[in-house]
């Protein structure tokens, strides 16, 4: 604090102190009398140190008064002067033009999701009449047709998801729920997909609690199992507790080194997404907003060839 109130005094020091030094040499150079020189320097260096001190100790309190400013308060401040006055009108004028944005948006993404939710709904329809055409068919593509029917439920699921993440924080409940409940209910809906891919699931035994918001979580959770899955054919994905962190272990087809730093930014599909043409782009960035916002984490080491692990972090507090 001390630092930045020296740098606002900055060119009234130098000022008075090149004032002091042209004085002094004037006086050197000229003929005259010195006994009363440092005396007069030592009142004025006095009077002027009070003068800076009670100085450090306005700019204090200006600035806790300024850095407490905020939409709630603004208007009940009373400005001290023109200039404060100038300052409180113009940052009152972009709070309310922020807040105008930020209504428009609101409505904004309310209509977008209303839509998508409708759309979604009626695509639902089709997918479960296809369901029920493929059960009954005898063919040998049936798993096939019915693995690709669950893919295009996932992704109608995801256009959906991906529009309420913009705005997650009116949509969290949080609350404690058990961790082991939570990752046997995500993983069920894959087990046609396990067997399918010929992968062997592992599910290790676990008594963890965790605080989290139970919808939120399964999506990010569903969208690490999915890859898992998705990645790895004839091999096992193992599911476990290690420390704080859940972690999602596959033997499928791994990530190169270079790409993991860029796995959960958005859009990105990395050497596997583009090699197997199965990836949006999408599903770790939303995990990793997710868990973000959950006040959790995620992570991931990988080895081309050997698989992958996912940490993802366990909260246990609010």
């Amino acid at each position: 604090m001390f630092k930045e109130y020296i740098k606002t005094k900055k060119s009234e020091i130098i000022i008075i102190f090149s004032i002091f030094l042209l004085n002094y040499l004037i006086m050197f150079l000229s003929v005259g009398v010195y006994e009363n020189y440092w005396y007069t320097i030592f009142l004025f260096l006095f009077f002027y140190l009070a003068y800076f001190l009670w100085g450090y100790f306005k700019f204090k309190e200006k600035f806790k008064y300024i850095t407490n400013i905020n939409e709630d308060n603004i208007v009940d401040i009373s400005p001290k002067d023109i200039l404060e006055e100038s300052y409180i009108k113009k940052l009152s004028d972009l709070i309310k033009e922020k807040n105008e944005l930020n209504s428009i948006r609101e409505k904004e993404l309310d209509r977008l999701e209303e839509d998508y939710s409708i759309w979604i709904h009626q695509a639902k329809t089709p997918i479960s009449a296809l369901s029920l055409i493929i059960d009954s068919m005898d063919s040998e593509l049936k798993d096939d047709m019915k693995q690709e029917l669950f893919k295009i439920n996932q992704y109608t699921e995801m256009a959906l998801t991906n529009i309420r993440l913009q705005d997650i924080n009116k949509d969290l409940e949080i609350e404690t729920h058990d961790l082991y409940d939570l990752v046997k209910n995500t993983v069920r809906k894959y087990a046609l997909y396990f067997n399918y891919k010929g992968n062997k699931l592992i599910l290790e035994d676990f008594k963890r609690k965790i605080v989290t918001d139970e919808k939120w979580f399964a999506y990010a959770l569903d969208q690490v199992i999915s890859n898992a899955v998705k990645y790895t054919r004839n091999g096992e994905v193992k599911i476990f507790v290690s420390d704080d962190y859940l972690v999602v272990e596959d033997t499928g087809i791994g990530i190169k080194e270079e790409d993991i730093p860029r796995l959960f930014t958005r859009g990105f599909t990395g050497y596997t997404g583009r090699v197997k043409k199965k990836a949006t782009g999408l599903g770790l960035y939303m995990s990793k907003k997710i868990l973000t916002t959950l006040g959790s984490g995620i992570h991931l080491e990988s080895e081309v060839g050997k698989g992958t692990k996912v940490y993802i972090k366990i909260t246990e507090d609010l």
